[in-house]
């Protein structure tokens, strides 16, 4: 092997490359749509754990007066959870490259994948 090859395999020589390529995002409305779908999902979920609560419905149900819920930072911290691993995996698995929202058939196949 040469100088030059060696070279190249170093990783402080690789990883600005490597960054970059899994950073890469050419369709931004993709990645705000699926935060925005996790988001709503969460909330979806809050309610039902809201509404499956028996107090709920012993304290008058949807009849009762609208406080600011204390069970909020709950769903910021679930919210929070599930959106970093939604991300991460999908740049771990490239699904926000160029090739996997060129055509419906990639898309859906790479949302697959990360699932």
């Amino acid at each position: 092997m040469t100088p030059e090859e060696l070279d190249s395999r170093r990783p402080d020589k690789q990883f600005p490359g490597f960054l970059d390529a899994m950073l890469e995002i050419p369709d931004p409305r993709l990645l705000a749509g699926d935060l925005l779908f996790i988001l709503m999902i969460n909330f979806l979920l809050q309610i039902a754990n809201e509404v499956g609560d028996p107090s709920f419905w012993t304290n008058g149900g949807f009849a009762q007066p609208v406080t600011m819920p204390t069970t909020l930072l709950a769903v910021i911290v679930r919210d929070s959870k599930m959106s970093l691993a939604w991300v991460l995996g999908g740049l771990w698995n490239r699904s926000y490259s160029s090739s996997s929202v060129s055509d419906d058939a990639t898309a859906v196949k790479t949302a697959l994948q990360v699932w």
